[in-house]
């Protein structure tokens, strides 16, 4: 994965590997691993469910995931999804799940086909 790339698709990249001791080809292979985190399937079933708790235990270990792998692009719109959960609201779930949703989705495409 180049750099300029990464950054492209919201990752704040020199974040990310200042976090695993400048090691970049540490930093890439836990790059390489989120696809494998199933924290945002989680989510997803647990707000398909209507279950707040679920998706609001759910949502903030995606929005720690992304934190540490300095994802900025899920982690913005994942943070607003939290502070709706921690109040067990689920009333604006229809507006604030998509953008996670798309941010996730590209990320993912993107790690997964940078591999």
């Amino acid at each position: 994965m180049k750099r300029e790339d990464c950054i492209r698709h919201g990752i704040n990249y020199d974040d990310g590997v200042h976090r695993v001791v400048d090691n970049e080809e540490l930093y890439q292979h836990f790059l390489k691993e989120f696809p494998k985190d199933p924290s945002y399937y989680e989510l997803v079933n647990a707000l398909a469910s209507k279950k707040a708790e679920e998706a609001f235990q759910a949502a903030h270990k995606l929005k720690g995931v992304a934190a540490n792998l300095s994802l900025d692009a899920i982690y913005r719109p994942v943070c607003i999804l939290v502070e709706e959960l921690r109040r067990h609201d689920l009333s604006q779930v229809d507006q604030s799940f998509p953008p996670v949703k798309k941010a996730y989705a590209e990320i993912v495409d993107f790690i997964t086909h940078s591999s």
